[in-house]
């Protein structure tokens, strides 16, 4: 994760590192029968490995991140899967009207690229918010068993106890808000499903977008000029940024003609 604003993250998948990924449950999990709570889960053994994109930490209201627990990043991994999620839903819908807007005008070329587009992200066509937000929460809890694990693990460690430091202190005080937590759970999972009252999640999963316009000041000569001489962005990373933006300007464009074409709505949303 590169960072580009407050709470704003560029994340790629390292050709050196394996893969960033998470698997949902299998099927009869014995947790799931006994679970109490919100949420379907029904998305039975699958493997999410996110691509490149724009992250924001999922869409916890601001006003959460004030309580301990609820930060936009209390949970990364959790945030950077629902992110994506959302990400890939976007670029089906896009890459749908986009094929549909095609055809209509016979341009052949846009044709066979959103074909391309749509056979890429398949797996998402039929995802629901719903569906984003039990997989969320299935990401928070094993975080949360993880924590659990190494807080456990440091009150067993008397060499750990003796050899304590401020640091270590505050490691210990802030695993103490990311253990098993129902209530912490539930209010996570109810802030990112449809029936929140609170409508950002919402407004975000129904706001089909590029996201034409950030790359674009990423990749902007004057903000290329000054990374490279402070040395906010590495040269590779600039390369990125320029090889994206053509991508997202195609995909921009395609929904944009969708939009004219009446095969799309045109949506406000927050981003």
């Amino acid at each position: 994760m590169v960072a580009i604003a407050p709470n704003t993250f560029f994340f790629f998948q390292s050709d050196t590192d394996p893969p960033f990924s998470f698997t949902t449950h299998q099927k009869g999990d014995s947790d799931l029968a006994r679970k109490e709570g919100r949420g379907q889960y029904l998305r039975e053994n699958w493997t999410i490995r996110p691509e490149e994109m724009i992250t924001t930490g999922a869409s916890i209201p601001r006003r959460l991140w004030y309580l301990r627990g609820f930060s936009a990043f209390d949970f990364t991994r959790a945030s950077l899967i629902h992110d994506w999620l959302y990400e890939a839903h976007h670029r089906y819908e896009i890459a749908k009207a986009g094929l549909k807007a095609a055809v209509i005008r016979g341009d052949q070329r846009a044709i066979k690229r959103n074909r391309a587009e749509m056979d890429h992200y398949r797996e998402y066509a039929d995802i629901r918010q719903e569906d984003a937000a039990d997989i969320f929460a299935e990401c928070i809890k094993i975080a949360m068993l993880e924590s659990d694990e190494i807080s456990h693990e440091y009150e067993r460690s008397s060499a750990i106890r003796q050899a304590e430091t401020v640091n270590l202190s505050d490691l210990k005080s802030a695993f103490r808000y990311n253990r098993p937590s129902p209530r912490t759970l539930w209010v996570y999972h109810y802030f990112v499903s449809p029936d929140c009252f609170v409508k950002k999640s919402n407004k975000m999963w129904n706001y089909n977008h590029s996201d034409l316009e950030i790359y674009r000041v990423l990749a902007s000569p004057a903000v290329v000029k000054r990374a490279e001489e402070k040395g906010y962005l590495s040269p590779w990373l600039v390369g990125k940024f320029k090889q994206i933006l053509k991508r997202e300007k195609q995909r921009d464009e395609d929904l944009q003609q969708a939009i004219n074409q009446g095969v799309a709505q045109a949506q406000g949303g927050e981003n």
